[in-house]
Order: C-alpha cells, then sequence, then structure tokens
C-alpha cells in the first residue's frame, strides 16, 4: 500500500507541476517520464501532448 501511495504522490506532483508551469505560461517545461513506472509512466507521458497542444 505504502508504495501504491508514493507512485500515486510521484503522479500528483508531476502533474502539479505541469499545471503550475502552464499557468504560468510556460509550456516547454516536461517531467522525466522515466521516473514513472508502468501505466503510471503512461499516464504522465501522455500529458506531454496537451501542452504542446498549446
Amino acid at each position: 500500500m505504502i508504495i501504491l501511495q508514493s507512485f500515486l504522490q510521484a503522479l500528483i506532483d508531476e502533474t502539479l507541476l505541469l499545471v503550475k508551469a502552464a499557468s504560468d505560461g510556460d509550456f516547454n517545461i516536461r517531467v522525466d517520464v522515466t521516473k514513472h513506472e508502468g501505466e503510471y509512466g503512461r499516464i504522465i507521458e501522455g500529458e506531454t501532448p496537451l501542452l504542446t497542444a498549446w
């Protein structure tokens, strides 16, 4: 359970980082997908095209 919480917290932290950067007008920031395993990495990877589209 602790490992799951750790993965979820990392996902939340990275998402908040992207949201903050985008709200500040910085659409060049990217996160390191390799820090996230499995489906969590796919979620983070899927957020990148959202910023690129702007």
